[in-house]
């Protein structure tokens, strides 16, 4: 059993190691074509490339509706494939939605956000061929797609930079050209035709994905809502040193996202000693020994914060490092937070989501004169929601019996 344990363990590793190794590439890909576009662009176009990535990535999460979840867990319980093609269906069903309100409100509505609209639509599918891969714990596969995303990412889009240098050509060559060549290369537009079920359908996958994706949109406001209150309210020094903030607390937050991607599919089905490791002392061993060693490297990027920014932005590195510790912390405990989907309670995530989105707003109501103050707030949020989360979820474990 020891052996066993030891072995899953080092598994968990393997793959979430080259699900970080494959997100990273894809993200290193686009900041490569940021940071070329901000030398090669004119000002006014490197303004509008980053309004349609910023309006790409919100348009994402819009059109995501809670079916990365939904698709992990169906086929994880019934290893029905054919959700995989129900789900494929709806999001290109999506690209077709944003287009149709792309041309209703042209003219209306800049183009920068019809096209950022649109894009995100198509990022979504290819965030869903992600998902799948991860689903079906083929992790080979989504590497490749990964590092053929990031390769044809790069030799479209910078020829496209250089020769037109052109805001809407370069976000064209970022999103939709390599999303289309990667459905094209890889296995991914066969699962349109992959039937399941005959109780499969739309309805049975919305019916889950209902409760899943507010709590998906709120868990991703919750840390730039207080972004909002700042500008409003602060001086412009403490909205910058907050978008740093952020910025800078990014490794951690793809780091918890490859644990938490590779870690959901293996709870369900056979998988229940995965689970049950993860809420034994040995698993909470190892979760804390993991965000010991996340704080070492957070107080090495706070001395490195201050070092490099301190003259110009006050505070910086105390104001990160209460940030990154409780958004640290509250990344690691949040992975018991994955038990809701094993349980089927994904209504009990999303009211614990709603109260700290209440609570957020009520805590910035009352606490917003400096800008410690709001990351305090940020902070405490994050961290009891996730506390109060556990809790409930360990009193649910009880009562079934596990």
């Amino acid at each position: 059993m020891v052996f066993d344990k030891n072995y899953q363990v080092r598994r968990l590793i393997a793959h979430s190691g080259s699900t970080l190794a494959a997100t990273l590439a894809v993200q290193v890909s686009t900041f490569i074509i940021l940071l070329l576009s901000a030398q090669v662009l004119s000002t006014e176009q490197f303004a509008r490339l980053s309004l349609i990535v910023a309006v790409s990535m919100m348009s994402s999460a819009f059109f995501e509706l809670g079916l990365n979840v939904t698709a992990t867990k169906v086929f994880g319980e019934s290893r029905d494939p054919g959700v995989f093609g129900v789900t494929m269906r709806i999001r290109l069903g999506l690209v077709l939605v944003a287009l149709g309100c792309g041309a209703v409100f042209r003219g209306v509505a800049p183009v920068e956000f019809i096209l950022g609209f649109t894009l995100g639509a198509v990022l979504n599918v290819w965030n869903g061929v992600r998902a799948e891969d991860q689903a079906r714990q083929c992790f080979r596969e989504f590497a490749k797609n990964s590092l053929l995303l990031a390769v044809v990412r790069l030799v479209v889009a910078l020829p496209l930079l250089f020769v037109l240098q052109d805001a809407i050509w370069v976000a064209i060559g970022i999103y939709f050209l390599p999303v289309a060549v990667v459905l094209i290369v890889s296995s991914a537009w066969r699962r349109l035709f992959t039937k399941g079920s005959d109780e499969l359908g739309v309805a049975s996958v919305f019916a889950y994905a209902k409760y899943v994706y507010p709590n998906s949109l709120i868990f991703i406001a919750l840390p730039y809502l207080p972004q909002l209150l700042i500008a409003e309210s602060l001086p412009v020094a403490a909205g910058a040193s907050y978008g740093l903030v952020i910025a800078f607390s990014g490794p951690v937050g793809l780091l918890i996202y490859s644990l938490r991607a590779t870690l959901l599919p293996k709870l369900f089905g056979q998988n229940g000693s995965i689970e049950a490791l993860l809420w034994s002392w040995r698993g909470f061993a190892i979760l804390a020994i993991g965000w010991v060693f996340l704080m070492l490297f957070g107080i090495s990027l706070s001395t490195a914060l201050d070092v490099l920014y301190g003259a110009k932005f006050f505070n910086i590195g105390e104001v990160f490092l209460i940030y990154f510790a409780s958004t640290s912390f509250a990344g690691v405990i949040g992975i018991y937070g994955l038990s809701v989907h094993t349980l089927g309670v994904p209504q009990l995530s999303l009211s614990v989501s709603v109260g700290r989105l209440v609570g957020l707003v009520i805590g910035l109501l009352i606490f917003h004169e400096t800008l410690i103050e709001v990351v305090v707030v940020v902070s405490c949020v994050m961290v009891l929601g996730e506390m109060v989360l556990v809790v409930l979820l360990a009193r649910r474990r009880r009562r079934v019996g596990l």
